[in-house]
């Protein structure tokens, strides 16, 4: 018979080797000598003890500074346009602008390839 009173029915043992408390990130002060120490990864892009460098940082806000910037200069330019033509003018000027930029763009990228 067994705890349970039932003949012939396993008991599962609640302690033993695999039962022993588990500090899975090392963050437990105690260690039990059936348990492994916590394995450090030797994968080259952990971001465990890496974070991302004060100069990420910087060009981020220095980027978001140069798109608010631009943002401005482009609605101010658009609202002189339209000021000064209509809004059909200041599409119309900026359309021509766009198509402009992208043939001189492919021109140089046409050089470049040939």
């Amino acid at each position: 018979m067994n705890a349970a009173g039932v003949p012939g029915a396993a008991v599962r043992a609640a302690g033993g080797a695999g039962f022993a408390p588990s500090s899975r990130l090392g963050d437990t002060g105690h260690r039990s000598t059936r348990e492994h120490a916590p394995m450090s990864s030797t994968n080259p892009d952990s971001m465990d003890r890496e974070g991302l460098g004060s100069r990420f940082w910087i060009g981020l806000v220095l980027a978001a500074i140069a798109c608010g910037v631009a943002a401005i200069l482009v609605f101010a330019i658009f609202g002189f346009a339209w000021a000064a033509w209509g809004l059909i003018g200041a599409i119309i000027a900026f359309v021509g602008l766009a198509a402009a930029a992208a043939w001189a763009m492919d021109r140089r990228a046409r050089r470049r390839w040939s």
